[in-house]
């Protein structure tokens, strides 16, 4: 799963880097939206991470539900309400790539859902907050970490 996700995370940034090439200044401002979004998924899994290493995984019911709500979280609601619930680890990974390929998402929309499953499985394990944080940087791009 990991070769995967790495395989799928080089594709989106070579397709960010391609946007980026080709933006005008009109999209420039669309841009910056998306790459807000992904800072802002980076640090509510961290939040997520903090609060999961602080006070387990079922204190991660009350704070999901608190996720802003548009279709980028709407993944990640889905993978914490299944760490919540219990469920296999393995299994969570091969919903979210299901998920991930039937969506047919790109470039940032795509960095994000991948953002968004390296974190859950980061925090079903306990991986230490700080880590996780800088683990997810490195899928940032460039200017954002």
């Amino acid at each position: 799963m990991r070769d995967i996700v790495l395989y799928e995370i080089r594709k989106s940034m070579e397709e960010i880097n391609a946007l980026w090439a080709s933006s005008s200044g009109a999209e420039d401002q669309n841009i910056s939206q998306k790459e807000q979004m992904l800072a802002d998924t980076v640090t509510e899994l961290v939040k997520l991470s903090q609060i999961a290493r602080k006070e387990g995984l079922l204190a991660l019911e009350d704070s999901f539900t608190r996720l802003p709500e548009s279709d980028g979280f709407d993944t990640l609601k889905m993978l914490m309400r299944l760490i919540v619930d219990g469920t296999d680890p393995d299994l969570i990974e091969e919903m979210a790539l299901m998920k991930y390929f039937a969506s047919a998402i790109k470039d940032y929309s795509a960095l994000q859902h991948l953002i968004m499953m390296i974190g859950a499985a980061a925090i079903q394990a306990g991986e230490n907050p700080r880590v996780l944080e800088e683990e997810l940087a490195l899928a940032l791009p460039r200017h954002l970490a």
